[in-house]
């Protein structure tokens, strides 16, 4: 009988938080978002660092102007490199819910060329005012094109990798959309 009511003791002890199932299915649900994302996270991360070290041998006179110029170059190049490797992809994807490629769907085979073009520019510090405002411009268009898409409850893509990767457009999207844009703003305000 005693060891009756010590099993009925333990049994009755929760789990940790840790252990229990639905902390489980949390980790396992961001772990599979991480991994989603990965070519995102991959392609800010190594343009973030890239950018650092190019200023590696300036670190006593580190420019957070600089930095978030280069930073938005190899963004743009590398957003461009995966557009031109899946043209006809983007375009589809893009079509569903940007709103200039919803009215034009040729948009979508000239974006891939302004991206590469303003990764030019901000690398080059090219006509910079003009460079940082042509990216507000895009950006909170195409802003406005995923917020209308979920807003209709539109079932698209993301298509900034160029459709080799696959996500709703959603959260991932704006926060992508909104950090670029937040650089911009920072940018032509100095």
């Amino acid at each position: 009988m005693h060891t009756l009511k010590s099993m009925s003791a333990i049994n009755s002890i929760a789990a940790p938080a840790c252990c229990s199932p639905d902390a489980t299915h949390s980790r396992t649900r961001l772990s599979a978002q991480v991994a989603q994302y990965k070519a995102l996270w991959l392609l800010f991360m190594f343009a973030f660092g890239v950018s650092f070290l190019a200023q590696y041998t300036r670190i006593n006179d580190f420019s957070m102007a600089l930095w978030m110029r280069h930073s938005m170059a190899a963004l743009w190049l590398g957003l461009a490199f995966f557009k031109f490797l899946n043209r006809e992809g983007f375009a589809q994807a893009y079509a569903k819910y940007d709103l200039m490629a919803l009215r034009w769907y040729a948009w979508g085979y000239v974006y891939p060329f302004i991206e590469l073009g303003l990764g030019i520019a901000y690398l080059v510090a090219l006509f910079p005012k003009a460079t940082y405002g042509i990216t507000i411009s895009l950006l909170f268009l195409n802003t406005l094109g995923v917020v209308d898409a979920l807003r209709q409850h539109k079932k698209a893509h993301c298509a900034c990798l160029g459709g080799i990767a696959s996500w709703p457009i959603g959260k991932v999207t704006l926060v992508e959309n909104a950090f670029m844009m937040g650089m911009a703003i920072y940018l032509i305000a100095l």
